[in-house]
């Protein structure tokens, strides 16, 4: 039976026996602890003293036992309640001194005096975990202990990532691991501790590991009546501290293990293993305290579409925004994390990027703002929960909000994928759909259609499928193939859209546009001559193929012309020189010039030397395009004095990115039948 609160309570188990009453003075008041009133401050002084006053004569605890001398080392070093420089320091002698092999004492060695900790990378298994040395089979004790260690000496290995990914596969379906309370604790600390992994130049978040390690400190919260025993206490409640803010179920632990410490500072009941248990316990309490910092933040602000919410009852698939501000009510704190996450079931299902705050002054105040999404979120309560956490991971404090996701049929359209989006007479063509159900009920013979408008907006062609398209799934559906036949040359608006049960799904629309024209061939041919590094001269040439039996074209040639320098400007003009003599006759031809503003330099016009005039007057512009601008003033030309029958093009020839929206020129372009064709050129010293 263990001291303190293990008094004769049903199953002998000091948790439940805390959770036995409904009152914990009522506890208390029939089990008086022979160290009843101790603070976390007192009993970690009288453990630690009890250490000191324990330790053998050659720097060991426990006859010997390396791991009861390692924890009780890192114990004495993580309190500041008494000296014990001299203790640790012969502690540390005598596992410097030490020929022990295996996985656990090395690993030790790495945390303690900073050991090699190659060999502990040739000791991991192919299965990412560790056993007690080469050849044995991984476990968790050992797995857990090689990744504390791996954390302070390799903290961005490949070997690291390898070792959660282990523990990860093994964890059990609701949260735990194989076989008992001690090994679920153990494991889930260190995932809490590997989730955070801060180091002089960023801060490394392993995701999996902070979703596992929550998972585990959940389930360990909601069974806190089956633990028994320090060790499974202690652990438990360092894995608590790593893995969210369970304040009231830490303050359970914390007051279950002080009240089973003994009366000299020691816990446990063995001898042998005495040392150890104290150790383990006081760790934990440590952990604790270093976790109680007076930084408080404030409430969770959310918002859509920059109104804030009052009704927190919501539907999945939707974006919000959150924002909370954090107070620094203590001293200047160092190195603090801010993140989010959406918790369902006691799983985490959404993560919001996590913040670094690398100084944190006393008395200021600093904000957390994100963006998350609710997709995928079933119906019922979900939480929206920010923590505080140290530079070591450890959870200082959190606030949350519950959500009522409401049932949503709801999906995300990706794109409309026609290949090709540019097509000749006499040419085949396939429609697939990119769609996902962002929503929380799965959509079964889901009706998927696309539609091929006239120019007069009438279905000239249409063809459709159906699909099961399950929560969180995301499918490439081929929807139809078009055969274009004698298509008149053009642009045709495409519409794709999702039913079910002959209603439209929400989010289940989308357009695109497929052009019919000549085909573009762009010949490319790269100088064999040698030229010094950096320099590679292509000369490009353009041509427009069966056109035989059409009408003349007009064609509009848009040229960027930024940050040119000399020899790029000139390839760029000799491309379209060629272009320009390639065109049949009876084609007219405009030139125009954008940079940040458009210049019309030749308007249609069949005098080929009038356009090649207007190519070699080009000079170099302004740094900033404005394709958009350009692109419309394009339009303009045809729309004045294109010909009749509409045989339109734009060919753009561009390198630089956009400072304003071309998308919606060019869907303004696809509106009035004009096809417009980019050829996207690098830069000078680069080969593509």
């Amino acid at each position: 039976m263990l001291k303190g609160l293990a008094c004769q309570f049903p199953d002998g188990n000091i948790i439940q026996g805390l959770l036995h009453f409904s009152g914990l003075f009522l506890v208390l008041s029939l089990c008086i602890s022979p160290v009843f009133g101790l603070s976390v401050q007192d009993s970690i002084e009288k453990g630690a003293s009890w250490l000191v006053l324990n330790q053998n004569a050659d720097g060991s605890w426990d006859g010997g036992l390396p791991w009861s001398t390692a924890e009780a080392i890192l114990a004495l070093e993580n309190q500041d309640y008494i000296d014990a420089s001299d203790t640790i320091e012969n502690g540390k002698s005598w596992i410097s001194f030490a020929n022990i092999e295996g996985t656990d004492f090395l690993s030790r060695k790495v945390l303690l005096i900073g050991a090699n900790a190659s060999s502990l990378v040739s000791f991991q298994n192919s299965d990412g975990g560790w056993g007690y040395s080469t050849f044995f089979s991984s476990n968790i004790i050992d797995t857990s202990l090689a990744l504390e260690a791996l954390k302070k000496s390799s903290p961005n290995s490949t070997s690291l990532r390898r070792g959660i990914a282990y523990l990860e596969k093994i964890q059990q379906q609701d949260g735990s691991f194989a076989p008992d309370n001690l090994y679920t604790a153990l494991a889930s600390q260190t995932l809490g501790k590997l989730s955070f992994v801060l180091t002089d130049n960023e801060l490394i978040f392993n995701e999996d590991a902070y979703k596992a390690g929550y998972k585990s400190a959940a389930h360990l919260s909601e069974n806190l009546g089956t633990l028994s025993g320090e060790l499974e206490l202690a652990n438990a409640l360092q894995a608590l501290v790593y893995n969210g803010h369970f304040a009231d179920e830490k303050e359970n632990l914390v007051t279950a293990l002080i009240n089973s410490q003994n009366p000299d500072g020691s816990w446990g009941l063995d001898a042998s293993g005495r040392a150890y248990t104290t150790s383990q316990c006081l760790l934990a309490l440590q952990e604790y305290l270093k976790s109680s910092i007076a930084l408080r933040m404030g409430n969770l602000i959310i918002k859509k579409d920059n109104s804030t919410l009052a009704n927190f009852s919501i539907p999945a698939g939707e974006e919000y925004s959150l924002f909370t501000q954090i107070s620094n009510l203590g001293e200047n704190q160092k190195n603090i994390i801010i993140v989010g996450k959406v918790v369902q079931e006691k799983k985490i299902v959404k993560i919001l990027p996590p913040k670094l705050i690398r100084d944190f002054t006393a008395g200021s105040v600093v904000g957390y703002s994100s963006y998350f999404v609710t997709d995928h979120l079933m119906p019922g309560a979900a939480y929206l929960i920010v923590e505080i956490r140290d530079g070591e991971g450890r959870v200082i404090h959190a606030n949350q909000t519950e959500l009522n996701v409401l049932p949503t049929q709801k999906v995300r359209i990706h794109r409309l994928e026609i290949i090709p989006s540019h097509a000749d007479i006499k040419s085949l063509v396939n429609f697939y759909l990119d769609v996902e159900n962002i929503g929380n009920r799965n959509i079964s013979d889901a009706f998927i259609e696309v539609e091929l408008l006239s120019p007069n907006q009438t279905v000239f062609w249409s063809s459709n499928t159906t699909a099961t398209l399950n929560v969180g799934k995301r499918g490439y559906i081929k929807v139809g193939t078009l055969y274009t036949g004698n298509l008149a040359y053009g642009t045709y608006p495409v519409i794709a859209r999702v039913y079910k049960d002959g209603a439209l799904v929400e989010g289940g629309t989308t357009y695109s546009a497929l052009s019919i024209g000549p085909r573009i061939r762009v010949e490319r041919r790269i100088s064999s001559e040698t030229f010094p590094p950096g320099r590679v001269t292509a000369t490009i040439n353009v041509t427009i193929q069966g056109k035989t039996g059409k009408p003349p074209a007009d064609v509009v040639i848009l040229v960027d012309c930024t940050n040119l320098s000399t020899s790029a400007l000139e390839d760029v003009k000799t491309a379209l020189n060629s272009f320009v003599t390639s065109l049949a006759v009876g084609d007219r031809v405009a030139v125009v010039a954008v940079s940040n503003t458009t210049t019309v330099l030749l308007n249609l016009s069949t005098d080929r030397d009038a356009a090649l005039s207007a190519i070699s007057s080009i000079t170099i512009g302004a740094p900033i395009l404005k394709l958009g601008e350009g692109i419309n003033r394009s339009v303009e030309i045809l729309l004045e004095n294109g010909r009749g029958d509409k045989n339109w093009y734009i060919f753009t020839v561009v390198r630089a990115p956009s400072y304003d929206d071309p998308l919606s020129a060019i869907e303004w372009a696809a509106e009035n039948g004009i096809p417009v064709y980019m050829i996207i050129y690098s830069k000078e010293g680069e080969n593509e």
